[in-house]
């Protein structure tokens, strides 16, 4: 089977940057693989440093020791953690 990859859509500093998602591979590796600079430290789940929110599309989080329910429900996903539940997602890092 081959492996599935999809786009994401990233809104950062005021600019929007577009670039493919590899199924499996978490947000912040394919964001630094396509050049875009975002925030991150630990890339473990456990600082916070690379919180983003998502506006389209799922994600389901590997590990997460920072956000809670609340801020879950709110949209807000750790980037070194993300993965891709649809083809096509659109994150902002922008208030």
């Amino acid at each position: 089977m081959a492996e599935r990859t999809g786009a994401v859509t990233v809104r950062i500093d005021g600019e929007e940057h577009r670039t493919e998602w590899p199924s499996g591979v978490v947000l912040l590796e394919a964001l630094t693989r396509a050049g875009i600079e975002v925030p991150h430290s630990c890339t473990e789940g456990s600082c916070g440093a690379c919180v983003c929110r998502i506006v389209h599309g799922g994600v389901e989080m590997k590990s997460n020791n920072v956000l809670d329910a609340a801020d879950i429900a709110d949209g807000y996903l750790l980037a070194c953690q993300a993965v891709a539940t649809t083809d096509d997602v659109a994150v902002t890092y922008d208030d």
